[in-house]
């Protein structure tokens, strides 16, 4: 929560980044980064990359470099071993992380709320006016139960294609 309010004050129209902008020349006048889209994406994508670049360096930490080591001996290219052999070694990571990214993006709230403005809606906001503001409780119900479904068949996809490819790939499992 107190990531969101840093990200209203620093996209604000006072903020320190459209001072900047203004003091560089590079706008007229403060542009509108709160209370829409903007401020949205740049707060999730400030949460969310953490999650993601952590869980992907992690699988590539445990894909071993033996094969690396030896494709190179071989003659490889870096690029070679890269599209050959560390992506295939780093696949189950790198679905891991889209999934974990997924599902606290599809979960977000906080942001929306607070840097959308009431002018941004996803899914966890639409539920939480339906509750709070205009109390149809069964509307609320309804939207919850198809956006649980919705996100229960998203992740049952990352399981079984990070299955799939395992499978595929003929690797851990």
């Amino acid at each position: 929560m107190t990531l969101a309010y840093a990200w209203l004050i620093l996209l604000g129209n006072n903020g320190p980044i459209n001072y900047i902008l203004v003091m560089l020349g590079l706008t007229n006048a403060p542009l509108q980064m709160v209370f829409n889209w903007t401020g949205v994406y740049v707060s999730l994508l400030h949460f969310l990359v953490p999650f993601t670049a952590l869980t992907l360096i992690s699988g590539f930490r445990a894909a071993s470099k033996v094969y690396e080591d030896a494709a190179f001996t071989l003659g490889a290219s870096v690029t070679q071993v890269l599209r050959q052999i560390t992506l295939p070694l780093t696949v189950p990571a790198i679905i891991s992380s889209a999934s974990l990214t997924y599902a606290l993006a599809v979960s977000a709230f906080v942001f929306p709320l607070l840097l959308g403005g009431g002018k941004v809606m996803m899914m966890s906001n639409m539920i939480y006016d339906q509750v709070l503001s205009t109390f149809d409780f069964p509307f609320a119900a309804a939207i919850s139960t198809v956006f649980l479904m919705g996100t229960l068949l998203t992740m049952a996809f990352f399981i079984f294609l990070e299955r799939f490819v395992r499978h595929l790939l003929k690797i851990g499992g």
